[in-house]
C-alpha cells in the first residue's frame, strides 16, 4: 500500500450557483476515489477518499484561491493553498473532513459520499470549473479522466497522484433495486424471523444489527435474520466516549436492523432502517412516545468526527452543518403505532448542557435527506401544527431534580399570550439502547414563526442576550438599535409615550413574558435564556421566546423585579443591557399600571397555588412510570425517592411564591388603597381612592390560600371584622377594573 504526502487546507461556504461562461478550462478534476479501502494511506495511517487535480495547459498554475466542494448549492468551497502546478502535472489532495494543511498533504473540509454528491472545482469568485457527477464506483476503483485531461470518464484502477493513462478500465453492471422486509418496525413477544427481498438475482442484500450503515462489507443476507429480545445482552453503545457516569447494570435495548441492496459494491437500493422492541410485554414498554435513532456508530463515538463525545476538537461544542449527521427516526406514538418513519440531519443542540451525559439533540428534515419536514401532529397543545422543519430532543437540564419542570413551566403559561414551546414527553433510543427521557418540542427560529403565525417566506431579526451583551442570532440588529435609541430619547414620563410603547413591542407579549420568569424565578435569566424577535417590516413589533425553564421554582424569595425597576439608578444585579428595557418603560406612568393589573390579575387566575399544584400533581402522575429507568440509566436524580421529594419542592414553591410576589409589588408600586389599623386583632377598614360601584375584596394566607371574600357595592371605605388568625395576610381589592393589594398584619 503506497503512502503519498501533499498539503491542505479548508474554508466554509454560502449558497449561490454559478455555471461557467463555456470557455476552456486548463485545470480539471483528473481522478476521484470515493471509497478507499487499501488503495492509499495519509499520514495518519488512515485511508480516505481523495480527489486528483491536473494542469492541462502549458504553464504552470498557481493554485491559490482555487475551491473544490460536493454541495452543487454553494459558491465558497474548501480553498486550495499557495502552490504551483506544473503543467501536465497531478496534485492529490485527501477528501477526509480533516481539514489539515501541512506541507506534506492537503485535506479537505468534506468526505465523499459514493453516489450521493458531485466533486466540484470552483475558481475564486466561485464559477464552475469541472464537475464530476455521483455513479457508481467499486470500493477500491476510481472514476478517472482517460486519458488524462480528457473528457472521457472511466472507472479506473486507482492511480493516486500519477496519470491515468496506462491505468486499467473496469466495465461494470449496476442494476438498480428495491428492498423489501417482510415485518415492519415495532414491538413482539416472540422472537422474529425476518426475510428480506429485492428484485434482481445478481444483486446481494448486507444489513447489519448495530446501526452501522451497511455496505459489501456487513453480513451477507441468507435466507432470514433471527431476532430475540436481548435486553440481557451486554451495553454496546451506553459506555463509549467519555460519559461521567457509565451504567453498571444492563439497560433496555431493542433491535435494530439496517439492510441494502449492493451491485457492483455500490448502494442499488435505499438502506432500510427498522427497530423491533421484543420483550415479555410485547410492547415498546412506555406510555410516551419513542423516538429511535439510527445512525453509524462513529457519526457519535468517532474521536475525530463524532458529534457526542468531546473527542479531539471538543466534538460537542460544535456548530453548523459540518457537525450534523445523517440519522434514521423512527417515531411511535404512545400505543406503539409508527409514526414518523425518514432519515434525517441531527446535531447536538444547547449551551452547558452540552457538557452533560445526556445531551440535547436538534433533528433536521431537509430535501437532501428525503422529506423537507416532519409531518405528524405532535403537540396537543398546538393541534393546528402538523408539520415541522426542525424538532429538538430536549434532555432536561435539573438532572437532579425533577426531569418535569422546564415542561411544568411551559404548561402553566400556554394560555398566556407568549410565544412557548409546544412539548411532549418521550423516550430515545440510541441504535436501540435506552437513552432516557426527553422532550419532544419546537425549536424557536424563523420556521417556529411561520408555523405559530401562519405565513410563508419571512425574514426575521432575532437578538439574544447574555451577560456580555447581545448577540445577533438571524438578521440584522439595525432595527433594534433605532428601538434602544429611540427608548434613550423620548420622555417616559410623556403623554404619548404608552402609544409608543404600543408600536414598538407587543405589549400583552412583553407584559406576559416578564411576569412569568417574576414569578417562577428563574434564576438562569434574563443574562440568559433571553431572546427577542420581530418580522422585517415597518409594522411589526418586538415580541419574546419563552423557553429553559430549568433554573425555575427554585427560590422562593427570589426578587428579580426590583433589579429592573432600579435598573437606571440603584445596584444591579444583572448586566444593564438585559434589565433596560423594561425598567425604561415601567418609567411611565401608564404602562406601570397596567403591568401592575397585568401582574396581579395573573397571579389571582394563572399562578395561584391551586392552579399550579394542580399541574405539578398531573405532571408528577405523568412522569411517575419513567422516572425509576431514567434514573438507573444517568444516576440523576439518585432515585425515585429523591425524585419525589424534589418534586414535593415545586409544591412548596407554588404555596410560598405568592406571598413575596404579592409583597415584591406592593413594595414596588404601592397602592391606592389604605388598611387601617395594621397591625389588626379583628376589625380592619379600607379606603378607596374613589367611591366604586362594585368591589371584591379577597383575602389571602401566607401560603397564597384564599381564606376570605367579601363584596360591596357603591363604596369608597369598608370595613371588615375579620376573625383572622395571627399571621401575614394579602388583601387584593378589585374595584372598576383595577386591582390593587396591600400586606395586613393580624396580631392576637
Amino acid at each position: 500500500m503506497r503512502t503519498i504526502r501533499f498539503i491542505p487546507w479548508l474554508h466554509l461556504l454560502i449558497p449561490i450557483l454559478l455555471i461557467p461562461d463555456g470557455s476552456a478550462q486548463d485545470l480539471k478534476i483528473n481522478e476521484a476515489q470515493y471509497s478507499n479501502r487499501i488503495t492509499i494511506n495519509d499520514a495518519d495511517n488512515d485511508s480516505p477518499d481523495w480527489i486528483e487535480i491536473i494542469n492541462i495547459s502549458n504553464r504552470s498554475i498557481n493554485l491559490r484561491g482555487y475551491q473544490l466542494t460536493d454541495d452543487s448549492t454553494t459558491s465558497i468551497g474548501w480553498k486550495l493553498p499557495n502552490h504551483d502546478l506544473a503543467p501536465d502535472s497531478v496534485i492529490l489532495i485527501f477528501a477526509s473532513g480533516k481539514n489539515k494543511y501541512s506541507t506534506h498533504e492537503w485535506h479537505t473540509d468534506f468526505k465523499l459520499k459514493l453516489m450521493e454528491e458531485p466533486v466540484i472545482l470552483m475558481d475564486w469568485s466561485g464559477r464552475l470549473l469541472d464537475r464530476i457527477d455521483p455513479q457508481c464506483v467499486p470500493p477500491d476503483a476510481s472514476l478517472g479522466r482517460w486519458p488524462d485531461g480528457s473528457n472521457v470518464l472511466r472507472i479506473l484502477t486507482p492511480t493516486p497522484g500519477t496519470s491515468n493513462n496506462s491505468a486499467e478500465v473496469k466495465e461494470i453492471e449496476y442494476l438498480r433495486d428495491s428492498l423489501w422486509i417482510s415485518h415492519p418496525s415495532g414491538s413482539s413477544k416472540q422472537q422474529l424471523t425476518l426475510q428480506l427481498f429485492n428484485k434482481h438475482g445478481p444483486n446481494k442484500i448486507y444489513y447489519t444489527l448495530d446501526g452501522s450503515s451497511p455496505d459489501e462489507r456487513s453480513t451477507p443476507y441468507d435466507n432470514s435474520i433471527i431476532l430475540k429480545d436481548i435486553n440481557l445482552e451486554e451495553n454496546r453503545f451506553a459506555n463509549l466516549g467519555d460519559p461521567n457516569y457509565k451504567p453498571g447494570n444492563l439497560i433496555s435495548k431493542a433491535n435494530i436492523l439496517r439492510a441494502v441492496v449492493i451491485s457492483e459494491g455500490c448502494p442499488a437500493s435505499k438502506v432500510i432502517s427498522n427497530t423491533y422492541s421484543i420483550n415479555a410485554s410485547g410492547n415498546m414498554n412506555y406510555p410516551v412516545p419513542v423516538v429511535s435513532i439510527i445512525t453509524d456508530p462513529d457519526n457519535l463515538f468517532d474521536e475525530e468526527t463524532g458529534i457526542y463525545l468531546k473527542g479531539k476538537h471538543i466534538n460537542y461544542a460544535q456548530h453548523g452543518k459540518e457537525w450534523e449527521r445523517p440519522v434514521h427516526i423512527e417515531i411511535f406514538d404512545s400505543i406503539g403505532q409508527l409514526v414518523i418513519d425518514q432519515d434525517a440531519g441531527m446535531r447536538i443542540h444547547g449551551g452547558a448542557s452540552r457538557g452533560s451525559d445526556q445531551k440535547s439533540l436538534r433533528l433536521y428534515a431537509r430535501e437532501s435527506y428525503g422529506a423537507e419536514e416532519f409531518k405528524y401532529p405532535f403537540f396537543p397543545q398546538k393541534s393546528s401544527l402538523t408539520s415541522f422543519k426542525t424538532l429538538l430532543l430536549r434532555g432536561s437540564r435539573e438532572w437532579s431534580g425533577t426531569l418535569l419542570k422546564d415542561e411544568l413551566c411551559h404548561s402553566l403559561v400556554q394560555d398566556l399570550k407568549l410565544d412557548y414551546c409546544a412539548t411532549k414527553t418521550s423516550i430515545v433510543l440510541i441504535n436501540g439502547e435506552y437513552w432516557g427521557i426527553y422532550n419532544i418540542r419546537e425549536r424557536q427560529d424563523k420556521y417556529y414563526v411561520e408555523n405559530n403565525y401562519d405565513l410563508e417566506n419571512i425574514n426575521i431579526d432575532i437578538i439574544s442576550y447574555n451577560d456580555k451583551g447581545i448577540l445577533l442570532e438571524e438578521g440584522s440588529t439595525k432595527a433594534y438599535d433605532r428601538l434602544i435609541d429611540s427608548l434613550s430619547i423620548c420622555d417616559p414620563q410623556d403623554k404619548l409615550f404608552f402609544k409608543k410603547i404600543g408600536d414598538w413591542f407587543d405589549i400583552e407579549n412583553l407584559s406576559d413574558f416578564f411576569i412569568a420568569h417574576f414569578y417562577l424565578a428563574n434564576t438562569d435569566f434574563p443574562d440568559n435564556n433571553y431572546k427577542t424577535w420581530r418580522i422585517q417590516s415597518d409594522t411589526s413589533k418586538w415580541r419574546y421566546f419563552f423557553f429553559d425553564l430549568d433554573g425555575a421554582m427554585r427560590q422562593t424569595f427570589s426578587n428579580q423585579m426590583s433589579d429592573h425597576i432600579d435598573a437606571v439608578d440603584g445596584y444591579q444585579q444583572y448586566p444593564a443591557h438585559t434589565t433596560y428595557i423594561l425598567s425604561r418603560l415601567l418609567q411611565n406612568p401608564d404602562f406601570r399600571d397596567y403591568f401592575h393589573n397585568r401582574f396581579l390579575f395573573l397571579m389571582k387566575e394563572t399562578f395561584n397555588p391551586e392552579t399550579v399544584v394542580g399541574q405539578i400533581n398531573e405532571y408528577q402522575k405523568h412522569y411517575q412510570p419513567l422516572v425509576s429507568e431514567h434514573s438507573y440509566r444517568w444516576d440523576r436524580p439518585e432515585d425515585y425517592r429523591s425524585w419525589i421529594s424534589n418534586v414535593e419542592m415545586l409544591r412548596a414553591f407554588a404555596f410560598q411564591r405568592p406571598l413575596t410576589i404579592y409583597d415584591e409589588l406592593h413594595n414596588i408600586f404601592g397602592g391606592s388603597i389604605s388598611i387601617f389599623p395594621n397591625p389588626s386583632s379583628d376589625l380592619i377598614n379600607l379606603r378607596l381612592p374613589w367611591l366604586a360601584e362594585h368591589v371584591t375584596i379577597n383575602i389571602f394566607s401566607a401560603s397564597g390560600m384564599q381564606v376570605r371574600q367579601d363584596l360591596f357595592t357603591a363604596v369608597d371605605r369598608v370595613s371588615i371584622n375579620h376573625k383572622l388568625d395571627q399571621g401575614v395576610y394579602i388583601i387584593q381589592v378589585i374595584f372598576d377594573h383595577q386591582v390593587h393589594s396591600g400586606k395586613l398584619i393580624v396580631c392576637r
